[in-house]
């Protein structure tokens, strides 16, 4: 029998009484569920295309985030025994090692740390599903459709008869294929829409998250948009000389994975270091990698809570973590 849609509390907004909501609220019952039914269709699914499970530290000296114009992604350095370190906001770099030790290509599930306020699209710590494979953009591209069909399928077994019901018809895109669009395409069929693209240094435009949403609700709830300008992606995507070999799956109203083909050799790297103004100091391991061991891989990150949201007909990601983000002292009387 069909149950009323439950919602969450704005948890979020008081965190003193966030343990609580997690304990009485169905809300958090759903996304719990929803959290585990995700976990077991990742495994499920990496373990099928033979991507192997691995484990990855939580601090990085080499960080993947800001290194592109208009990157909204602050990192996060911390001092770790008087070393200068960052909570990982992607192990991509790590993933691309281990990539060469798995033939059939790495995944993990863990959290990314970013150093901004959290707000309604944006979380500052979320959990982050990744892979790297040995391919082409187009490669990581399938597997993460795929693994995003799977997420979504397993999601809908755990909902409430409505939920699920609902679920399964706005996610019939992937039964068919997810739309392409080229990023040249997309900023075309965008111009004349308000607040939907955005210039940086004044050359370059890209597509604002309205844009993002306006472009999947056109393509009927998903899209992907491929191959923008080179200079908006970070330095270790790799390109034809003008556009990168990159793509970003548009779930509802968010970009909810990022996917990438990979420079394969140092000299190309350090290429694209020199190009970004990105001193190659900072990546010697990165480096030392790609000269010792040349091979061509691609790869994908995807934001967990931004899918979950979309499952469950949500636009606020602050009620999706089901542990308080922000320390809280608590009274003792």
């Amino acid at each position: 029998m069909a149950r009323e849609r439950q919602r969450p509390v704005g948890a979020w907004r008081d965190p003193t009484r966030h343990v609580a909501a997690v304990l009485e609220d169905q809300w958090y019952a759903a996304v719990g569920l929803s959290q585990t039914a995700a976990l077991k269709a990742a495994w499920k699914c990496f373990e099928q295309h033979g991507v192997s499970p691995v484990l990855a530290p939580a601090l990085t000296g080499e960080i993947s985030s800001p290194m592109a114009l208009g990157s909204d992604s602050t990192p996060v350095e911390i001092d770790f025994l008087g070393e200068r370190t960052y909570l990982a906001d992607s192990l991509q770099f790590g993933l691309e090692l281990l990539c060469r030790l798995h033939p059939g290509g790495a995944w993990y599930a863990m959290p990314s740390f970013r150093g901004e306020a959290a707000d309604q699209r944006h979380l500052n710590q979320f959990f982050h599903i990744e892979a790297e494979v040995a391919g082409e953009l187009g490669d990581a591209m399938a597997l993460a459709e795929r693994l995003v069909t799977e997420i979504v399928a397993a999601v809908a077994g755990v909902l409430d008869d409505d939920a699920a019901d609902a679920l399964r018809a706005r996610s019939s895109v992937f039964r068919n294929g997810v739309p392409r669009l080229e990023h040249d395409d997309a900023v075309e069929m965008l111009r004349d829409v308000p607040g939907a693209t955005a210039l940086l240094d004044d050359a370059f435009t890209v597509i604002a998250p309205p844009g993002e949403a306006r472009l999947a609700e056109e393509a009927g709830g998903t899209v992907w948009i491929l191959h923008p300008p080179r200079e908006v992606v970070p330095f270790y995507q790799a390109d034809d000389g003008s556009r990168a070999l990159a793509a970003d799956l548009v779930v509802g109203r968010w970009e909810t994975v990022g996917a990438g083909q990979r420079h394969t050799t140092g000299s190309d790297t350090r290429a694209a270091l020199r190009r970004s103004g990105v001193p190659e100091s900072e990546y010697a391991q990165y480096l030392q990698m790609k000269d010792r061991r040349p091979i061509q891989t691609a790869g994908f990150g995807l934001g967990l809570e931004r899918l979950l949201a979309w499952c469950l007909d949500h636009e606020d990601l602050r009620d999706l973590p089901l542990f308080p983000l922000v320390p809280t002292p608590v009274s003792s009387a």
